[in-house]
């Protein structure tokens, strides 16, 4: 049965609260058993990096993949080695030997980006609901980004959603959303989750998927470090995403550690160098505002899309 419009005033009322409830499941052995039982039992949810921070990481691996010297010559022309020999840039070359070097123009490697992943499921799905608002920012009243950028819900449970409170959509419609809400810099986030199959009233869990567009004020999870680690570890970035701080590099201005950038609070700034801590999403905000590069990002498992999508339908059918 749906959740009646004066049940969702209910939830936005108490939202700023969850903060307190979340550090309760740390103090309390049965509060921690009770949230995880109603709110997020059997839940997968992966924050996405942002595809401009991924488009970024390969075009810097495709530059440092080209360039090299395909050949030393003489000085009458003659090559030293027999065909091409790929030899790094950096080798120390005999003074009066001269040498080829091929550039390749540098260009984007084919890569899939983490929004492939939502595309791939709304090309999937037979119902597409989209919320008139964000539950979250509403419930804040955000100054930052705009309200009516609502999530995206995908499986047969959206047709129990209380029509007032978005509606049916098509997959260009769904395209649309998504692209709008990257322009705006919001962060997806995709999984299964209770949490809304509760306060929507709609069931089967297993046919609910949330897409939602997250802003670093009002974002739900923003709790993360407050959750005791049992149900924290259910929120996390996407599988094959390496973040970590050049020490070398750090400068120690702070941009990386605002609110306004690291949602989770996750980074902190300890003898004029920045710290990660244990609730990274992977979002790649601060990657994107570090100054001189010592927010690094690497993605360890080229087969990261394919492993988040894998995981994902092991949860849920949107079919």
């Amino acid at each position: 049965m749906s959740r009646p419009l004066w049940f969702v005033e209910i939830i936005k009322h108490y939202f700023t609260d969850r903060f307190k409830i979340a550090h309760w499941t740390k103090d309390s052995k049965i509060i921690r058993m009770v949230v995880d039982f109603l709110l997020f039992e059997g839940d997968q949810i992966f924050y996405l990096t942002k595809d401009d921070v991924v488009q970024d990481i390969m075009e810097k691996r495709g530059k440092e993949a080209n360039g090299f010297i395909i050949s030393q010559m003489n000085d009458i022309g003659v090559c030293d080695f027999p065909g091409e020999q790929k030899i790094p840039t950096n080798a120390l070359i005999p003074e009066g030997v001269k040498i080829q070097v091929r550039e390749d123009v540098p260009q984007s490697p084919s890569v899939s980006l983490p929004s492939t992943i939502i595309h791939q499921f709304i090309g999937e799905a037979k119902y597409i609901w989209l919320m008139e608002k964000c539950l979250c920012r509403d419930a804040n009243q955000c100054k930052e980004y705009p309200i009516d950028i609502g999530c995206i819900f995908m499986g047969e449970a959206v047709l129990g959603i209380n029509p007032k409170l978005g509606h049916m959509a098509s997959k260009e419609e769904a395209y649309g959303r998504l692209e709008l809400a990257r322009e705006l810099g919001l962060i997806h986030l995709i999984g299964k989750n209770k949490i809304d199959t509760q306060w929507m009233g709609v069931h089967p869990g297993d046919r609910l998927l949330t897409v939602c567009n997250c802003c670093p004020c009002c974002c739900l999870y923003k709790v993360l470090p407050d959750l005791d680690d049992s149900i924290s570890k259910k929120i996390e970035k996407m599988p094959g995403i390496e973040i970590r701080v050049n020490k070398e590099t750090c400068i120690g201005c702070g941009k990386c550690a605002d609110e306004m950038i690291c949602m989770t609070g996750n980074i902190s700034i300890v003898d004029g160098k920045a710290i990660m801590g244990d609730h990274c999403i992977g979002c790649g905000r601060c990657y994107e505002v570090c100054p001189t590069g010592a927010i690094e990002m690497e993605i360890t498992d080229d087969s990261f899309i394919n492993e988040t999508i894998q995981r994902l339908r092991e949860k849920i059918d949107v079919k």
